[in-house]
């Protein structure tokens, strides 16, 4: 036997093998993957680099012919997954707002325990859109913590301003009978 037909037979071999445990192959195939994928990366990070201008010329000329049909598979991606494309839009909404990740926010939370950081408010703070709110000074964008609604719109009515909020208070504390007594 030569080998030419000694590699012809093994290649068949391997065909057959192929077809008889196709599930065997798709297993090694993504164990595969995921044991090299640090090189992979590499490789397609260096080659990137070597042809940048070649590969953007191809990216836009594969939109080109392509535009509709990537179009379409987007659409149809965010109809399959709402409960995805909602938290990834969320996550980005917070990164470019407050610069905070949604670890960060969890973090925030737990510490909070799901209540609003006005210690004398204790609404307990929910999820969902208008839920909560991100307190943060707007001239320096440091995030203080997460108030409930109302606390926050209180505070920005404010302007963040110690002596406005003390000038109420006196104000409440002037007027204890709810203004029964109060001259018009």
């Amino acid at each position: 036997m030569t080998i030419e037909e000694t590699k012809q037979k093994k290649r068949e071999i391997a065909k057959r093998f192929r077809e008889n445990h196709p599930e065997k192959i798709k297993e090694n195939n993504l164990a595969h993957y995921w044991n090299n994928r640090d090189e992979r990366i590499l490789r397609q990070k260096e080659y990137y680099e070597q042809n940048k201008q070649k590969v953007r010329e191809a990216q836009k000329e594969y939109y080109k012919k392509n535009k509709e049909q990537k179009s379409e598979k987007i659409k149809q991606f965010r109809l399959d997954n709402p409960y995805f494309v909602r938290q990834r839009e969320r996550a980005y909404y917070f990164k470019r707002h407050y610069g905070i990740t949604m670890n960060e926010l969890a973090e925030m939370w737990e510490v909070q325990n799901g209540v609003c950081g006005n210690h004398k408010c204790n609404r307990v703070l929910v999820q969902e859109k208008g839920g909560f709110a991100v307190d943060h000074c707007h001239a320096t964008g440091k995030i203080r913590g997460l108030l409930c609604r109302f606390c926050n719109v209180s505070l920005g009515n404010m302007e963040d301003d110690v002596n406005k909020l003390l000038g109420l208070i006196a104000y409440l504390q002037s007027h204890k009978d709810g203004g029964k007594n109060a001259t018009s």
